[in-house]
């Protein structure tokens, strides 16, 4: 009778050790497809991430280009300026020489006026 009941209660315990194995292999089960599919969003994040990747060093690199360009442009714009610049040096010094040999001519012109004047008087 023991013998009997021994072995009914391994055979539950064998019953229930079974059924615990399917729940936890459906809990796996369950888990492996979740995994599954998070790693489907993940791997389709990680795919749109590298795309936004590869835009934003195709941007970078216009964007260094431009800035290559402004700077060769900035380049030309300083020598234009300091041409500029030393034209309108050479034009002031010019102005200022012409300036001084008027007011030099003027002067002289006054004195020879007032000569004559002076000699016509007396």
């Amino acid at each position: 009778a023991r013998l009997v009941e021994y072995y009914n209660r391994i055979s539950e315990d064998q019953k229930t050790l079974e059924s615990l194995k399917s729940e936890k292999a459906i809990r796996i089960m369950a888990l492996e497809g979740k995994l599954y599919e998070e790693r489907k969003i993940m791997n389709v994040q990680l795919e749109a991430a590298n795309k936004m990747v590869v835009m934003l060093e195709q941007k970078n690199k216009e964007l260094e280009e431009n800035a290559q360009m402004l700077r060769r442009e900035c380049e030309k714009f300083d020598a234009t300026v300091k041409e500029y610049s030393e034209e309108c040096t050479k034009l002031l010094k010019e102005n200022a020489t012409l300036q001084w040999e008027r007011q030099r001519a003027d002067t002289e012109e006054r004195q020879e006026i007032l000569m004559l004047i002076s000699t016509t008087w007396i």
